[in-house]
């Protein structure tokens, strides 16, 4: 069975709140050291992925590792946002776009895995794959 995952239209969201020159001289910063894609996994994202991207070499913390497991998750944002972490969840509460306005907020990946089937794992790493070898400049 197929689950359809629902997308945040990020163009939309932008149109309706730009960004400040600020922030898009910080993007064209971040495009131009070429950085390679690290991660924070907070308490809801799978041990068992977690442990197969960094099979792969990718950096992942968690939120196990900081000590923080269930402090809100304003304060797994602002972490990830402040070491350049791309933050991962299954908590469909990162796209409020009230409660962590997209422009503010880290780069987020919101997963759905379903049963936690073998098969949805496998589809995580490999959407994680192409994080992990492809930089911000693409």
């Amino acid at each position: 069975m197929s689950m359809m995952m629902p997308w945040v239209d990020v163009a939309e969201i932008v149109r309706l709140n730009p960004p400040t020159q600020k922030e898009i001289e910080q993007v064209h910063e971040y495009r131009k050291q070429k950085v390679k894609a690290q991660f924070l996994a907070d308490e809801n994202f799978p041990q068992r992925v977690t442990r197969g991207i960094r099979r792969w070499g990718a950096r992942v913390v968690t939120v196990q590792e900081l000590r923080t497991r269930g402090h809100p998750d304003e304060n797994h944002a602002a972490y990830a946002l402040k070491q350049r972490l791309m933050l991962l969840s299954c908590d469909r509460d990162y796209l409020d776009e009230r409660k962590f306005p997209l422009i503010h907020c880290p780069a987020v990946a919101v997963f759905d895995f379903g049963s936690g089937s073998a098969k949805e794992h496998f589809n995580a790493y490999r959407a994680f794959y192409l994080l992990r070898s492809s930089s911000i400049n693409g």
